[in-house]
């Protein structure tokens, strides 16, 4: 799919499903997207295939997108701007219980390193042996802005802060991470980006008061490992003020 025509027609079969429709009446939703609404594995605006033409692409499928999902008007897309502009990531609070962040890990970021042969701009399972630039410190993810607002954002009064995010947080290697080749890594979620992820203390890159660390859940799905029975990633960390939140 390229056209604004295409991306119509696809939302148009996917919102005619009965279930879709009963879940989008049931509940209220507060959609966040990954690669597939656009180009698999695009990142800003480069495609998988380096499409010259992807800018056109990308805009007219974010244009697509915010006309077919339950968005408020307020995030209408810039269609002057490059690709478009659409600035998803945004935040809901629960009440007094707990804050939702929704991140966009794909408008943003720089583009995957060391690609497959056959692809200029794809994600790749690469050893870090084989590829250095994936300890490059200045490699994004999120982009400076939404790190910067995540960061500023984080509530220490309620409960819970969940992030709702498109892709494995943790660092997973496929191969022993002490072997020759130094781990085998997917470059195309936070492994391919390390250092946005976790900075030299250990702590979370975003700045976020470890003095203050709430219990975190990070909900994920499109991990591109069919075995693997992780859906929905959790982690705690001990709050000191609170010290009936526990270490798990």
């Amino acid at each position: 799919m390229q056209s604004l025509a295409q991306y119509r027609a696809r939302y148009a079969q996917y919102k005619g499903d009965p279930d879709l429709q009963a879940a989008h009446a049931c509940a209220p939703w507060i959609p966040i997207w990954d690669d597939h609404e656009v180009d698999n594995d695009y990142a800003s605006l480069q495609g998988q295939r380096l499409q010259p033409d992807f800018a056109t692409q990308r805009r007219q499928a974010y244009q697509a997108y915010w006309e077919h999902m339950p968005l408020p008007h307020r995030l209408k897309p810039d269609l002057n701007a490059p690709g478009g502009s659409l600035p998803l990531y945004r935040r809901a609070d629960w009440g007094r219980l707990a804050r939702i962040h929704l991140l966009d890990d794909r408008q943003y970021r720089d583009p995957q390193v060391c690609p497959r042969p056959d692809r200029g701009g794809c994600s790749h399972i690469v050893n870090l042996r084989d590829c250095p630039e994936l300890d490059q410190t200045s490699r994004t993810l999120l982009g400076s802005a939404q790190e910067q607002w995540l960061a500023q954002g984080w509530d220490t009064q309620r409960r819970w802060n969940l992030v709702g995010e498109q892709t494995l947080m943790s660092r997973w290697s496929w191969s022993d991470p002490y072997g020759p080749g130094r781990g085998t890594y997917w470059t195309d979620g936070w492994d391919g980006y390390p250092h946005a992820r976790i900075d030299e203390r250990g702590f979370v890159a975003f700045e976020i008061d470890e003095q203050a660390l709430m219990a975190q859940l990070f909900v994920v799905d499109n991990i591109e490992e069919p075995a693997s029975a992780v859906r929905v990633g959790a982690r705690y960390a001990v709050d000191p003020r609170r010290p009936g939140v526990q270490a798990v």
